[in-house]
């Protein structure tokens, strides 16, 4: 039985004891009258049962109370004891050679590794016999003042001595045993301050001094080597901060060996970026950066570039970055330097219009400027290394052969031979263009040649512009000569289809006469053409031209040119073509005759492709080389081919290579070509073909209007027209047409006459409805001066211009010169009809 169950058992004992103590007292000495068992029970006064029970209740109350403060005090020395336990065991297991001491510095209690450090297995031959404060070593080392002060005033204290252990008076230890100790001392107060123990602790580092003296040794040669070093050295941790630095790196930053430098602040704003990803890179396991140059600034503001290499150390858990750095400052000062003459040199041969190839002295390349990368096809990075021959392609420009040359034959060429004068240079896509070169050797300081310098100019251009001059200039005298034939030859043309048409309208019901109309009106027609044909020529003149997609256009006249040939073609034309402003006839002749070209030179049947696209940039102006919108077509053959000697004149008039040719084919195309704003060029190469492309202006926004021609509109009848005109073929055949169309007319031969008859009429109260005027009265006034005066007379006056001279302005802008219509000569009376219907309106129409 527990003592605390004990303690209540006896409380129970002693307040029953009280019961019958009472009883018996009182049954003796106050009422002996009544029974012991009725005052115990069963008849106890009312007075002596609160008694009782007060009594009985303290006692046990005192019982409860004693049994629970020992149970508590059992508890307390049970913990007690635990904690005694665990403090021993915890001594007894700690590493350190520990013991304790109390309030006199006696040894009361020690360790496991404190025996182990004495040499000893009995706690009996230290504890109770050593004392801290009487240890000779700890006087002789001048620790005893130290000592006093952690009993007397509660002071901790460390200190390390040299400890001969078998020398420590009052002990029984080994002898020998000498140790370097770290002692430290804690003191162990009351509640009052007063110090009652002291923990004592004893850590031999014999050994870490020896390895702390190696180490020590070590990094005095380390930092010995590394100060004599002239590379920038440093060892920085993982937050960026330098640990260490040698002198180099202090000298060149400005910083004292111990002063704290953050490393991301030396670099440069435009290095930081970069320099951070290599970091995190090698923080997470990258080996190294190498050879990396980097910007950094010096305490004193100043900048300098370093060529650095950073590699990862790992010791134990630290991860550490070793920073080398060399000095890279003036080089990159000279290499600045050089940059900047670089570029100047860049910017004066990029101002260069000439192309310009410097090799060095094994005839490699080692620059090229733009012009040349331009007209070779190479670029710098492309060129530099590869031999001079293999960028600087070179033919003869009249035989096409290829040059073989040498440095030497470059640099002592005589430009003035006509042979060589100018040299057809071949492109890396194949391009040729025409240049005139020229070389001279670069020599060193000593006079040595370390190279060749060759610029070369391109003439394409210019000489293109030359024979462009040359063949105009033919173009202007023929056109002189053609513009006055043809103007001539239109007169008597009207006055022949005229008079033909005429005679097949009344000629209806007779089909032989009408056959033999109908040949005559064709070959008349193809008299017209030839008129046409040089009057693209003429001097001045321009193309009727309006706004259209040509696609149509460009299927009707290859189609027309090949028909009954053994030659197929095969068309390529972009889904939507832009518009361009363009005489239909004339493009049409122009496209028929390279196509009929090709047809005759390959009689023996053959392909011709026609490519038809859009090109948002394309120089397009032979005359101005402008660039702009375009489409362009390439017609291309599979036919003999051209030879080179022959391409710089096949666009010359009456220049043939045909028995029968009259020259004049790609004369006209030219001129169509030109006298629409466009260009031309042909390539060729003897046995594989001929391609040509024709470059013309488009109008990518403008609305497309169809290259076919709507039906008629109603007939229109009964105007009053005046007709003049000075042929007087020319007046009767169109005043019989007119008539026969149902309208009145009435002649002048020239504009005076028709400004006095058209006022005369009008003043009359008899206006005419239209006036039809000739452009061109050789000793009088002419179409253009008469519709001035008519206009002044009469603003509202309607007019049409006529003329044999297609090639006019004024025929191809009438509106600019105050006209409603024109009409061409030759016409026939389908044309006439519907010159008028477009000059009027419905509601102007009668009849």
């Amino acid at each position: 039985m527990s003592d605390s169950r004990k303690i209540l058992l006896y409380s129970v004992l002693a307040g029953a004891g009280t019961w019958l103590i009472d009883a018996l007292a009182t049954w003796i000495f106050f009422d002996s009258g009544r029974s012991l068992p009725d005052l115990l029970f069963f008849n106890v006064p009312e007075h002596d049962i609160y008694m009782r029970l007060y009594v009985f209740l303290i006692i046990l109350l005192f019982g409860v109370i004693s049994a629970s403060m020992l149970r508590k005090s059992r508890r307390a020395e049970a913990e007690l004891k635990k904690k005694e336990n665990l403090l021993s065991n915890i001594i007894d297991q700690s590493p350190f050679s520990t013991w304790i001491a109390n309030a006199h510095g006696t040894n009361i209690r020690q360790n496991r590794a404190y025996r182990e450090l004495m040499g000893i297995e009995d706690d009996s031959q230290t504890v109770g016999k050593y004392n801290l404060l009487e240890d000779n070593l700890f006087q002789e080392h001048g620790y005893l003042e130290k000592l006093e002060k952690v009993f007397l005033q509660g002071l901790p204290a460390t200190f390390i001595a040299d400890y001969d252990l078998g020398l420590v008076e009052h002990v029984e230890v080994p002898k020998g045993r000498r140790k370097l100790l770290k002692t430290t001392i804690f003191p162990i107060k009351d509640e009052e301050g007063r110090v009652i123990n002291a923990v004592v602790q004893h850590e031999d580092i014999t050994e870490k001094k020896k390895v702390e003296d190696a180490i020590r040794e070590s990094e005095e040669r380390f930092r010995t080597i590394f100060d004599i070093s002239r590379d920038l050295l440093a060892i920085i941790d993982e937050s960026g901060r330098v640990q260490w630095a040698n002198l180099a790196w202090c000298d060149t930053f400005g910083y004292k060996p111990d002063s704290p430098v953050d490393w991301f602040d030396k670099l440069h704003p435009e290095h930081l970026d970069r320099f951070v990803d290599y970091w995190e890179t090698m923080l997470v396991g990258a080996a190294e950066i190498t050879n990396q140059e980097f910007r950094y600034h010096t305490k004193s503001g100043k900048y300098i570039y370093l060529e650095t290499t950073v590699r990862r150390i790992e010791i134990g858990q630290w991860v550490l970055l070793y920073f080398d750095g060399h000095d890279v400052t003036a080089r990159k000062r000279v290499e600045k330097k050089l940059a900047e003459e670089k570029e100047r040199l860049a910017i004066t041969l990029r101002s260069i219009g000439d192309g310009v190839i410097a090799t060095n002295e094994s005839g490699e390349v080692i620059l090229i400027n733009r012009a040349a990368e331009r007209l070779t096809g190479w670029s710098q990075e492309e060129a530099v290394g590869r031999p001079l021959p293999e960028l600087f392609k070179i033919f003869e420009e009249a035989s096409g052969a290829p040059l073989e040359y040498t440095a030497d034959w470059l640099m002592n060429r005589n430009p003035e031979n006509e042979t060589f004068r100018d040299i057809i240079l071949q492109a890396r896509s194949g391009e040729e263009r025409l240049v005139v070169p020229g070389a001279a050797p670069i020599n060193d300081r000593n006079g040595r040649v370390i190279g060749l310098v060759l610029v070369f100019s391109d003439v394409t251009e210019k000489r293109r512009a030359e024979k462009e001059l040359q063949r105009a200039d033919k173009l202007e005298s023929l056109g002189s000569l053609a513009g006055g034939i043809a103007h001539d030859f239109n007169n008597v043309l009207t006055a022949i289809l005229g008079n033909i048409e005429l005679a097949g309208i009344y000629a209806t019901g007779h089909e032989n006469v009408v056959e033999s109309l109908e040949r005559a009106k064709e070959a008349s027609l193809t008299a017209k053409e030839l008129t046409g044909r040089l009057l693209t020529f003429s001097k001045g003149g321009a193309p009727l031209k309006r706004k259209m997609a040509v696609s149509g256009l460009i299927r009707q006249a290859v189609s027309l040119a090949l028909s009954g040939s053994n030659v197929k073609s095969e068309l390529e034309l972009d889904n939507d073509l832009w518009p361009v402003e363009v005489d239909s006839d004339q493009l049409t002749q122009a496209l028929n005759n390279i196509i009929i070209n090709s047809v005759q030179a390959m009689p023996e049947g053959g392909e011709i492709r026609l490519r038809a696209e859009n090109l948002p940039e394309l120089e397009v102006s032979s005359d101005q080389q402008s660039r702009g919108s375009a489409i362009r077509i390439t017609l291309s053959d599979n036919g003999p081919g051209i030879p080179r000697a022959h391409l710089p004149k096949i666009f010359d008039p009456f220049f043939t290579t045909k028995e029968r040719g009259s020259g004049l084919g790609l004369a006209v195309v030219y001129s169509v070509v030109r006298r629409h704003g466009g260009r031309i060029s042909v390539s060729s190469e003897v046995g594989k073909g001929t391609s040509f492309e024709i470059a013309l202006p488009a109008f990518p926004e403008e609305k497309r209007e169809s290259g076919s021609f709507h039906s008629a509109a109603q007939p229109l009848q009964g105007l009053r027209i005046l007709l003049m005109d000075d042929e007087m073929i020319v007046r009767n055949i169109a005043v019989r047409m007119l008539e026969y169309l149902g309208h009145e007319v009435v002649t002048a031969e020239d504009g005076t006459e028709a400004i006095e008859k058209y006022k005369r009429e009008t003043s009359g109260g008899r206006p005419y409805d239209l006036a039809i005027l000739d452009l061109t009265v050789p000793g009088g006034m002419g179409g253009r001066e008469t519709i001035k005066e008519l206009k002044q007379f009469d603003p509202a006056v309607k007019a049409i211009v006529t003329s044999g001279y297609s090639g006019d302005p004024v025929l191809s802008d009438y509106r600019k010169f105050g006209f409603s219509g024109s009409l061409v000569k030759p016409y026939i009376m389908e044309e006439v009809r519907e010159v008028l219907n477009s000059v009027f309106s419905a509601r102007e129409r009668t009849g």
